[in-house]
């Protein structure tokens, strides 16, 4: 993928800080969410990162549609 404003390389905003992730309750890093679930982002990463980029956009552009579409999926069930 190129660097073009447009569509920037998947890694282009992984040094960007949230201050507080909802989950593990610490300063965390965009590279962090995006990888977390095994090489796929966190469930909450959009709710997160939304207000500061189009982070779904971004997204997208990297990830299938069925990556996509499990961001809106609930957490598995735990009390197995």
């Amino acid at each position: 993928m190129s660097d073009h404003p447009d569509n920037p390389t998947i890694d282009a905003y992984d040094e960007m800080i949230n201050p507080r992730c909802p989950r593990l309750g610490q300063e965390i890093t965009f590279r962090y969410c995006r990888n977390e679930n095994q090489g796929l982002p966190c469930r909450k990463i959009v709710f997160c990162w939304g207000h500061r980029f189009d982070v779904l956009g971004h997204l997208r552009v990297h990830f299938d549609a069925d990556v996509i579409e499990s961001l809106g999926e609930p957490p598995p069930d735990k009390r197995r």
